[in-house]
């Protein structure tokens, strides 16, 4: 799930209010940030001929929210849900950017021995 902030909204404030519009999460949840961050090419987004002309990069925040055991209800936007384990999602995501936030709430969740490792394979 991802999504863009709204003029003078906060990055948090926009993780909530994306996860409840495409899929129906409680923006009063507690979320947590991640420190992982990018910045993507604005070329990937279908309203950057509306944009400014300086506007190259688009700056990509990381949240997590537990949602438990609850039913979350997909927007239009998106086709399917599917839980998946570490190695599965990983293998699935497009971005590295992904990758590096999904390694990291691993890494928050259950801490491994703090040593030079490959992040993922």
């Amino acid at each position: 799930m991802s999504g863009g902030g709204e003029l003078g909204e906060t990055p948090e404030a926009a993780a909530r209010r994306e996860g409840f519009e495409e899929a129906g999460i409680p923006p009063s949840l507690p979320y947590q940030r991640l420190d992982a961050m990018t910045m993507i090419p604005a070329c990937w987004f279908d309203a950057w001929a509306s944009w400014p002309a300086d506007v190259w990069l688009v700056r990509e925040h990381s949240f997590a929210v537990e949602v438990g055991e609850r039913e979350l209800v997909l927007s239009s936007e998106h086709v399917a849900l599917e839980w998946l384990g570490y190695d599965d999602a990983v293998r699935r995501l497009r971005f590295d950017s992904n990758r590096n936030a999904l390694w990291e709430l691993r890494e928050r969740l259950w801490p491994g021995e703090r040593r030079k490792r490959t992040a993922f394979a």
